[in-house]
């Protein structure tokens, strides 16, 4: 008796016989594809399916199935498929990423793809119908825990996590430091004369902001007289513009501060606290010195310019994709953790304290 063909082992068969083909050219038909293999229809169109879901392959009203140009993905001299899975939420700072990720492809010997996930999973849970070899995650928050772990070994492709160090999880990431991004926040606040501080806290607590806070504390300590800390509250999906503008207004509401220097710990919600402060007539930086932090937000045209603690997502990204290619050539290669430093940038939103 000849066993019956399952619709999975099918899909593989007719998944081999696709890759070997060119784009452009005629697929089987349902029909042949019956007769080669000795299937029901039922069992055919199950395992279309999914090649028509990897968009392996296209159907034309009244002429067939033919070949995309997705089957080039699988040939053994094609560059790797990397994919940038990032949580859903409004940030000018993951538009950058994701551009920058895209942009590096035509350069780096890999092809892309952009994957967003709901940032109520924390990671990615759920690879799309397409061919990826590896992974490169921006995780929702820091609450990673080992079913998250667990989610993302499911995948079964290597992963590398993108902006945060995960320390206590023997995981691939490349980060920056934050701890000493904040500390050289302070530091240059603290060069200028400035004695009197405001901490304005601008997004969720994931691990870099919670580094930017203890760096900046630390440096602060026994050096400044005094350290306001302001939570904008800001949670996962809200635009933190708003927050730290409204957040600003009600502080400035109160009546004229007597700090002289604020290190917002992002730089796009800058724009709100510069709005704040402008509406109470309270000038930048002779009033008020502020510096931010990332550098990606387009800081150099704020007016005036923001002095800044750069963390390079270029130099972030281009280190992830060399780790990447390098874990999908060596499979087995053990986690690395790679720290790539911040470096200050000074403009015009800083001074030497004058009050």
């Amino acid at each position: 008796m000849i066993k019956p063909v399952k619709y999975e082992d099918l899909y593989e068969r007719l998944k081999a016989r696709l890759t070997g083909l060119n784009p452009g050219e005629n697929f089987l038909s349902v029909r042949d594809i019956m007769s080669h293999h000795d299937v029901s229809q039922a069992t055919v169109t199950k395992a279309l399916e999914p090649l028509l879901a990897e968009k392996l392959l296209e159907k034309r009203r009244g002429v067939g199935m033919y070949v995309t140009e997705e089957v080039l993905k699988y040939r053994q001299t094609a560059p790797p498929v990397i994919a940038l899975a990032m949580p859903l939420w409004p940030a000018r700072a993951f538009q950058m990423i994701e551009n920058e990720f895209i942009r590096f492809s035509q350069e780096g010997g890999y092809l892309d793809e952009i994957i967003h996930f709901d940032w109520h999973d924390n990671v990615i849970c759920k690879l799309p119908p397409k061919k990826i070899d590896g992974l490169i995650v921006i995780p929702a928050s820091d609450n990673i825990r080992a079913e998250h772990i667990q989610a993302l070994d499911k995948l079964n492709v290597p992963y590398a996590f993108f902006g945060q160090q995960m320390k206590e999880l023997p995981v691939s990431a490349v980060y920056d430091d934050g701890v000493y991004t904040g500390a050289l926040a302070a530091d240059h606040l603290i060069k200028l004369g400035h004695k009197k501080l405001m901490l304005m806290i601008t997004e969720p607590g994931v691990e870099v902001i919670k580094d930017r806070i203890e760096g900046f504390k630390n440096c602060c300590r026994s050096q400044v007289d005094a350290v306001t800390e302001i939570d904008c509250k800001v949670k996962n999906g809200e635009n933190p513009i708003v927050k730290a503008y409204s957040t600003a207004k009600k502080l400035l509401a109160a009546g004229r501060p007597d700090f002289t220097g604020i290190y917002v710990l992002s730089e796009e919600p800058c724009l709100g606290l510069y709005k704040a402060l402008y509406e109470q007539g309270i000038r930048i930086p002779e009033d008020i010195s502020i510096i931010g932090t990332d550098n990606i937000a387009n800081s150099e045209y704020f007016y005036p310019g923001l002095t800044t603690v750069e963390t390079s997502q270029e130099e972030m990204l281009q280190a992830a994709v060399a780790m990447m290619i390098k874990m999908i050539a060596e499979p087995d290669c053990p986690p690395v953790k790679q720290r790539i430093e911040s470096r200050l940038i000074i403009r015009e939103s800083t001074m030497k304290c004058i009050r």
